[in-house]
Parts: C-alpha cells; sequence; structure tokens
C-alpha cells in the first residue's frame, strides 16, 4: 500500500481518538515574521513613490496569499469549514449591553488586554471598542450589577417601610417593573430567565410586605 493510502487510512482509523498534532510555534512565527516584513517594506515603498508599479502589485497579490490564504473560501466542498486555534488568547465572551457599554465610555487603556492591543493595534490607536472583554471591565460589570441588585431590594423595602398600604402596593408594582426593565435592557438575558428573575424579585417583596404588615 503507498504512502498516501496508508495516510488516509490511518488518519480515518483514528478519527474518534483524541488528535495530537506537533507544534511548530517557532517555525510559523518565523515563517508570518519573514512575511510581515516584506509587506512592511513593500508598505514603505508604495507610501515613498506614491505609486505601485504592476510587478509590485503582483508580489504583493502573491505575499498576501502566502500570509492570509484568501483563496481557500473557494475550495470545493468547503473543507476549510472547521474549528481553528488562535496564537492571540481571547477571554470569555461575555457580552451583553452593560459591558458593550462599558467598553465603549472607558478610556481604551482599561478596556483593552495587553493580547489585543498587540493583536488590533490600529482598531486600538484609532479609538475602536475592543473585541474581548478585559477583567477590569468584567469585574466592573458586576460590582455594578451587584450594586444595582442589592439597591433594587433596599431601596423598595426602606419605601415600604412607611406605615401605609397605597405605599407599599405602589412601591411594589413601580420596584417590578423597573426591575423588569433594567434585567431586559441591561443583560443579554433570555425570555424565560426575564420571567423567572422578575418573578423571584416580586416574591421578595410581597413577602416583605407581608410580614411587614403584622
Amino acid at each position: 500500500m503507498p504512502y498516501s493510502q496508508r495516510l488516509f487510512h490511518d488518519t480515518y482509523a483514528s478519527q474518534k481518538e483524541e488528535a495530537h498534532f506537533v507544534e511548530f510555534r517557532l517555525l510559523q512565527r518565523l515563517s508570518l515574521v519573514q512575511l510581515q516584513h516584506e509587506l512592511a517594506q513593500f508598505k514603505g515603498r508604495v507610501w515613498s513613490h506614491i505609486e505601485a508599479a504592476e510587478q509590485d502589485v503582483k508580489f504583493l497579490r502573491v505575499t498576501l496569499q502566502d500570509y492570509a490564504f484568501p483563496e481557500i473560501a473557494d475550495l470545493a466542498s468547503d473543507p476549510y469549514n472547521s474549528r481553528f486555534c488562535t496564537t492571540f488568547d481571547q477571554l470569555p465572551q461575555l457580552n451583553d449591553p452593560l459591558r458593550d457599554f462599558l467598553k465603549r465610555v472607558l478610556p481604551r487603556r482599561l478596556t483593552y488586554t495587553k493580547a489585543e492591543v498587540v493583536y488590533r493595534t490600529d482598531e486600538y490607536l484609532s479609538g475602536a471598542p475592543p473585541q474581548a472583554i478585559c477583567p477590569f471591565v468584567d469585574k466592573l460589570a458586576r460590582f455594578v450589577l451587584g450594586f444595582v441588585g442589592g439597591a433594587a431590594l433596599v431601596v423598595p423595602t426602606m419605601i415600604m417601610s412607611i406605615n401605609s398600604t397605597q405605599t407599599k402596593s405602589l412601591t411594589t408594582s413601580v420596584a417590578v417593573v423597573l426591575f423588569a426593565i433594567a434585567l431586559a435592557a441591561g443583560l443579554r438575558a433570555t425570555n424565560a430567565e426575564t420571567l423567572a428573575a422578575t418573578a423571584a424579585y416580586a416574591a421578595v417583596l410581597v413577602v416583605f410586605v407581608g410580614t411587614s404588615g403584622h
């Protein structure tokens, strides 16, 4: 059996086992760095002469193909439709309206991770918001949610401590509505999660109203 057939049969027979591959990280980085240097030199020549000759465009086309492999999208049977690994260590994506808002309004030096600054330098310098959630933004969002969640219970109970049935009923109704709106607008929660959290919140307030009435 020739090597090509043995390669296919051995790979097919072991497809259910855990895959292990040799990692040529240094060689891959050497190749990418060399391509980056060639592209940087080409970019400098283009901006220096404010022109791009035909042979330069041909060189650029070949070098970009080696660097980014744009032609793989046109291959038959979609062979590259799979899961890929990257050297850019992205943090877990916990995007929601609150975290997206914090990424937009906070200074870039607080929202960008060191890895993303290197990976997306142009976006960082242009003021674009980051893609990944840095630890500072994640912790700040959790603090805001914790503070708002505590205030959502403390403030209504303080208001309902006033001995007035009408005040208690109005406060409970307004607090439940505001809580549901804040939950739907500030978090990426499903309909079931929103209803469940709102019902639990309303139950806590109702229990307080019932116990404070005696």
